[in-house]
């Protein structure tokens, strides 16, 4: 056999495998495994900032993220209502992914999708600003921080409420959070992308 023919009989193989149900199952899953060791290290980082588990902690958690200069907590400060659980819906969205195969003669494409910047803090609105997210105000900054009083019982959150009369003259501490963790998390994502073509 020639090597015309030898390039031929390669070319109808492969483009019999990409039509194969259990190749593409075989590809779906080595890339998920992929991903989910990416997304897991990201999760890790996630779970043990500060900002993640003074937010988990509720109205009786410490300000150990600092940003409140020790005072009161961040679900209470930012308004969270008694009940919500905004790291959890958070963790949901950083969780997503898919894999899509797009075959186009004999040959596939790999998409992997993840959730954007933009579309996790769409989904992370304040409460009382949903134009806003809570989880970007974090490295930002919040407004009104003089004019919060921790109280319990007190508030949507049931733990501080905002007076009308400034009672400090501190402000917010901004603080890293999402971002450094989601750019590690793109750059891996990426690396996975390059490998498959």
């Amino acid at each position: 056999m020639g090597k015309k023919g030898k390039l031929k009989d390669l070319k109808n193989l492969n483009k019999e495998l990409t039509k194969s149900k259990e190749w593409r199952r075989f590809v779906r899953l080595k890339i998920a495994e992929l991903i989910e060791e990416a997304q897991n290290k990201m999760l890790k980082k996630f779970d043990n900032h500060a900002v993640t588990k003074e937010i988990l902690g509720g109205v009786s958690a410490k300000n150990i993220s600092n940003t409140l200069g020790g005072y009161s907590n961040l679900f209470s400060y930012i308004g969270f209502n008694s009940g919500d659980t905004p790291i959890k819906d958070l963790r949901d969205v950083l969780s997503e992914f898919s894999i899509r195969l797009y075959t186009r003669k004999d040959r596939v494409t790999i998409a992997i999708v993840i959730p954007t910047e933009k579309q996790i803090y769409s989904k992370t609105p304040l409460p009382w600003a949903t134009g806003r997210s809570w989880a970007k105000s974090i490295e930002q900054g919040l407004s009104n921080f003089g004019l919060y009083i921790a109280r319990d019982g007190s508030g949507r959150s049931e733990g501080g409420i905002q007076t009308k009369n400034k009672i400090r003259s501190s402000s917010f501490d901004a603080t890293s959070y999402l971002t450094p963790i989601l750019e590690e998390y793109y750059k891996e994502i990426k690396n996975i992308k390059n490998k498959r073509r």
